[in-house]
């Protein structure tokens, strides 16, 4: 009777151990290869199946509609052990029922981890809720394991709404443009780096990066009733993304106003800022 009785009460340790370890303990338990995660917010880790990696996902910030980066870690599922070496492509999309539509995104540049990790971002250009999530798939082709064998991790995102950084307009030619604040994330008064991308929808599925247009830029504070001197007007510099610099010239309420221009047709729209 007290052999039953102490087999049961290992059997029931173990069983509380288990339950009580996540993906994250996997992680964490391996403290000599993990790589600079200071100021990132931890989004969750999963594996991907099949891939023999456990992916974990962290955020620059708090997930919003725009544009939000993101940094993919990867670790051995069996020993802990992080992974440099694989081909890593990130998918996005929400399924609202009757359709599903996906939103722009940035996959990491290089096979190699930067620093550990691999950064990659996407625009939401909608809010979720608890009937409608983001779901954002990370596929790896994990290039350190025999066979390089593939797998995907999939997470579930809450998205806030940020309507004062990310803009939606329908242009005069009735192009669909998505426009996302990136910077400056913390104004000071005098020339801040401004940058902000630009998207275009092509299908529900599809939001290329847009390089078509020329951009100038007029800031303006309302309160006041006045501008600003110095401002450079931005341009493409790869990938959707287009900067210049915005000069602020006294703290409070700015609107940072973007003009596109294109084959002689001019489509705007405002970011707001407070500081």
């Amino acid at each position: 009777m007290k052999t039953l009785l102490f087999k049961a009460s290992l059997l029931l340790a173990i069983a509380l151990y288990v339950s009580g370890c996540s993906d994250s303990d996997v992680i964490t338990n391996n403290g000599t290869n993990n790589p600079g995660l200071s100021g990132l917010i931890k989004v969750d880790s999963a594996y991907a199946t099949g891939s023999k990696a456990i992916v974990a996902l962290y955020a620059s910030d708090s997930l919003k509609t725009g544009y939000n980066k993101f940094y993919v870690v990867l670790y051995d599922s069996a020993t802990g052990t992080l992974i440099t070496d694989s081909h890593v492509m990130i998918m996005p999309e929400m399924n609202m029922g009757m359709m599903s539509h996906s939103a722009p995104y940035e996959d990491p540049a290089s096979e190699t981890a930067v620093d550990g990790k691999y950064p990659c971002a996407v625009v939401f250009i909608m809010p979720s809720d608890n009937m409608m999530p983001w779901k954002l798939d990370v596929m790896v082709h994990n290039h350190s394991a025999p066979g390089e064998p593939e797998g995907t991790a999939s997470f579930n995102l809450a998205v806030a709404d940020n309507p004062t950084k990310f803009k939606s307009i329908m242009t005069g030619d009735s192009t669909r443009l998505y426009l996302s604040y990136v910077k400056p994330t913390g104004p000071v008064v005098g020339i801040n780096d401004f940058e902000f991308t630009l998207h275009k929808r092509v299908s529900m599925m599809s939001f290329p990066a847009d390089s078509s247009y020329t951009s100038t830029i007029y800031p303006w504070m309302p309160s006041m009733g006045h501008g600003s001197p110095n401002n450079v007007d931005p341009s493409h510099i790869g990938m959707g993304h287009y900067n210049g610099d915005v000069n602020f010239t006294m703290t409070g309420d700015w609107q940072i106003k973007v003009y596109l221009h294109k084959n002689g047709q001019t489509d705007s729209t405002y970011f707001d800022l407070l500081f």
